[in-house]
């Protein structure tokens, strides 16, 4: 066991998953004006053995999406927030 003390990340570097377990997703689309639209928290990671997946629960249930830098507009770390760009129908 790694005590979690050391599983956190410096400025520049990769990562660790348990550092957004519990952050708000909202979907903020590029092409779109107004505030970011709430998709739901993080209760746990998953893989597809190509990437990391975030499992994210709302009122609708949970539903996985990839955890990729080309779906991630900003991370929040002082207001626990991940700010995502989110193909049209993947949280469906």
């Amino acid at each position: 066991m790694i005590d979690g003390d050391h599983l956190i990340s410096q400025p520049g570097e990769v990562i660790y998953l348990s550092e957004i377990d519990g952050f708000e997703v909202l979907q903020r689309d590029e092409m779109l004006q107004g505030d970011p639209r709430p998709l739901g928290r993080i209760i746990g990671f998953s893989s597809n053995g190509a990437q990391d997946l975030l499992r994210i629960e709302n009122s609708k249930g949970v539903f996985e999406a990839p955890f990729v830098s080309a779906f991630i507009v900003k991370i929040d770390f002082l207001e626990r927030k991940i700010f995502v760009n989110f193909p049209s129908g993947l949280q469906d």
